[in-house]
């Protein structure tokens, strides 16, 4: 197919012009309403935000101008309290003082030395210990002479020819 162009007739394409400009005008208005629109908001918004700028100005004024009085609070039972609280340490310090200075004056105490295999505390697992190296040194010893016997034995077997 060469260039051939479509024959489109003059009411057609007139249909088709009005339908577009048509559409270009509803589009036009209807942007132009919707730019109203947003200018509305945009106002609202403006009037809402100094609205609440003003709003915080004044609570800040009025806190700002806020003040507040108490009496004096009455400490006396309070210092009464730590007065006596202070002299019951004092005296319980002086009665640590006076152990403290009678142990300085006593002296130190000698130092015992005694050879102990357990603490004072007796327990079993410290009788069955001791029991223990004593049947184990017996048998050792029973098979260190039983040996020393067998050895004593051979060599007067072998040497005496």
């Amino acid at each position: 197919m060469k260039n051939e162009e479509t024959a489109i007739d003059q009411t057609t394409m007139t249909d088709m012009l009005k339908d577009i400009f048509e559409h270009e005008e509803n589009m036009q208005k209807y942007m132009e309403t919707q730019a109203a629109a947003i200018k509305e908001k945009d106002a609202q918004i403006e009037r809402l935000i100094s609205e609440s700028k003003k709003q915080r100005e004044d609570f800040t004024a009025k806190i700002g101008n806020i003040k507040v009085t108490s009496t004096a609070p009455d400490l006396s039972e309070v210092l009464e309290a730590i007065a006596v609280g202070l002299v019951d340490i004092r005296k319980g310090m002086a009665a640590d003082f006076v152990g403290i200075r009678e142990t300085i004056n006593r002296g130190p105490k000698p130092i015992e030395r005694k050879f102990q295999l357990f603490s004072d505390a007796k327990t079993p697992e410290q009788y069955k210990t001791v029991l223990i190296w004593i049947v184990r040194g017996l048998l050792g010893l029973v098979g260190i002479v039983g040996m020393f016997l067998l050895i004593w034995h051979y060599l007067n077997l072998t040497h005496k020819a």
